[in-house]
């Protein structure tokens, strides 16, 4: 740490981490047979089957991580200036995937006299998480009406190993200016605005874009009451979600390789 009059600057390293020495949980999945004439015709529509034996799921993985801060206070009479930066990395060392974060803060406080106070606060962060190639594995049906084909063969819609971009790349930048009054003893209002903007780089929705404002206030009745309020109003502009959630009119356009069983 380091303190000069008015400025306090400080700094700070932390290294961890984290593995699981717990046993995997493991699963047998089914043959993936038609269940009626019990024949192989399904085996080119998935990944793994009974013959694969047992298989690990929902693991852990194991964990590193390291994380700079750096922090400053500005002392400027009665109002006063708070600064952070940050940056971290963590590493899912099992796969080899990172996720690398950079971002900083602020605020500044300005009180006037006992009643009223003013408030600005400032943040911005970077996430950049690796992106990931799913191979997917391409079994043979041994019968059927696809006997002989993978699944892309027999339904040739195009690749099926793809690049998974991560959702969790994104930066956000949020600013917020808040009025603070004290008009009795025990009692606290506020009255805000903030504006929160999150840019995304792997997703359909490229930036989603908030605007709120918000009145709230909290006091104590005697000594064995209390009460609290607080409304908002936001206003959102392409929110986060899946343009193409809804089900297609067209979910396979090839014929089914088996009939479904009849009772």
């Amino acid at each position: 740490m380091l303190k000069a009059r008015a400025l306090t600057v400080e700094y700070a390293y932390e290294n961890s981490s984290f593995e699981d020495d717990t046993s995997d949980l493991r699963m047998t999945y089914d043959n993936a047979i038609q269940p009626a004439t019990l024949q192989d015709i399904f085996l080119n529509r998935v990944q793994y089957e009974q013959e694969d034996g047992s298989l690990p799921f929902a693991t852990t993985p194991s964990i590193d991580k390291y994380l700079h801060t750096l922090r400053a206070r500005l002392q400027l009479g009665e109002a006063s200036l708070l600064g952070l930066f940050a940056h971290s990395k963590q590493t899912n060392t099992n796969a080899g995937l990172n996720v690398d974060y950079t971002g900083f803060s602020g605020r500044f406080y300005m009180p006037f006299g006992r009643a009223f106070s003013l408030k600005a606060d400032a943040k911005r962060y970077d996430i950049d998480a690796d992106d990931v190639f799913v191979h997917v594995v391409e079994k043979v049906a041994p019968a059927g009406l696809t006997a002989g084909k993978t699944y892309e063969q027999a339904y040739p819609t195009g690749e099926l190993d793809f690049v998974r971009e991560s959702a969790a790349s994104r930066t956000p930048t949020e600013l917020t200016l808040e009025l603070g009054i004290h008009p009795a003893r025990f009692t606290f209002l506020r009255a805000g605005y903030m504006w929160n903007e999150i840019e995304r780089k792997s997703y359909e929705v490229e930036k989603t874009t908030t605007n709120s404002l918000y009145v709230a206030g909290r006091s104590r009745f005697g000594k064995s009451a209390n009460g609290r309020f607080r409304f908002q109003y936001d206003s959102i502009s392409d929110p986060f979600l899946y343009h193409d959630a809804a089900i297609p009119q067209v979910l396979q356009p090839y014929p089914s390789p088996g009939p479904l069983p009849r009772r």
